[in-house]
């Protein structure tokens, strides 16, 4: 009695690896979109990268095909299983990334603490003084041209819808000027945070992708190519 081999399904696991892929590219669109903003780093990035890496380590796996790699480079990383060890590589910095979010936030406060920041409340002090100069001069312009158009004899429509004018603008630069300063002060520490903590997170960045590449690497050398592939016929 002959025995009939179905075909196995077109795309056999690959719909899987797919999900995985389009998983880490989210991940990682996520995390470009918080770097690219500009100033000091919030604390909200802190629950967002924990939760970036709970999705990562509850939905992604790396193929079984990665096992069994060799990262010897006397055997030669550039074989036919160079795509596997750049995707343990991506994931490495994907996950680094992640973990780059949970400890932005408090190594800025931690700086902040130490007086590794005191530069930039400074800053923040000298762009407050400055802005609160320049309103205080825009306010003396204002009011010298409320005198001279309240100065007017029998003025004409002109000149009151000109008096109206400087007037509101009078009560408009009293009302908000305040807010703008502390907008503008803000504006300015939040760039200095964000320069000053740069080279440091740089720093730990590196760290980071070391260790989670170490323990890929390891994880994807740890079992021989033959042990998953007779895991993954046994499932069959």
């Amino acid at each position: 009695m002959s025995s009939v081999v179905e075909p196995e399904p077109a795309g056999g696991g690959g719909s899987e690896h797919v999900d995985e892929a389009a998983l880490a590219g989210t991940a990682l669109a996520a995390v470009l979109a918080l770097f690219l903003g500009e100033g000091a780093w919030d604390w909200v990035v802190l629950p967002v990268g924990i939760a970036l890496l709970g999705v990562l380590g509850a939905f992604y796996e790396l193929p079984n095909e990665s096992r069994g790699l060799s990262w010897r480079f006397g055997r030669g990383l550039i074989d036919e299983d160079w795509p596997r060890r750049a995707e343990v590589i991506t994931v490495a910095i994907i996950v680094s990334l992640c973990l780059l979010l949970v400890f932005a936030w408090p190594t800025q406060s931690v700086m902040h603490w130490i007086g590794g920041l005191q530069e930039c409340d400074h800053i923040q002090e000298a762009q407050m003084v400055s802005l609160r100069g320049d309103q205080a001069w825009q306010r003396l312009q204002l009011k010298d041209e409320q005198d001279r158009l309240a100065g007017i004899k029998n003025p004409g429509q002109d000149v009151k819808d000109s008096l109206e004018i400087v007037e509101k603008s009078l009560g408009i630069q009293t009302g908000e000027e305040e807010a703008l300063v502390k907008d503008a002060g803000e504006n300015a520490r939040g760039a200095c945070w964000g320069e000053k903590t740069s080279a440091p997170l740089g720093v730990l960045t590196a760290a980071l992708f070391v260790i989670t590449f170490g323990v890929l690497a390891k994880r994807s050398s740890s079992a021989k190519p033959s042990q998953t592939r007779s895991k993954r016929d046994g499932r069959r």
